[in-house]
């Protein structure tokens, strides 16, 4: 789509625009962004996101048990979805550990750096 008075396509003319704009603005027009506060992470969510990681390691022991004895039991359709339900769970945990991780990471930071 060309815009008709410069000849040029909608994006390349708003593109011109904006470095127009830009190399137009002095380092001291440009506005500051407000400083960001620091993340705040209450205890009590980082031991209960611990804590789900931790159920998240029981259940999936009971499952592995529960499959175990399916199979041992001839039971194919229990044993299938026991084996299904534990695809699953391996599949969440990575990203659980990982939040659990960030959490950590971010309680240690805000812990480091003194109040403003």
């Amino acid at each position: 789509m060309l815009h008709k008075s410069a000849k040029v396509s909608a994006a390349g003319w708003l593109r011109s625009l904006a470095v127009d704009m830009t190399s137009a603005a002095r380092p001291e027009d440009v506005q500051r962004s407000r400083r960001r506060r620091p993340v705040h992470v209450p205890a009590e969510d980082l031991a209960e996101v611990s804590r789900l990681v931790g159920k998240l390691g029981t259940v999936a022991g009971a499952l592995i048990q529960f499959a175990k004895r399916s199979r041992e039991d001839g039971d194919a359709h229990l044993h299938a979805e026991a084996e299904a339900a534990l695809a699953d769970l391996r599949a969440i945990q990575p990203t659980l550990v990982d939040v659990a991780e960030s959490l950590k990471r971010t309680a240690k930071k805000a812990a480091k750096k003194p109040a403003p």
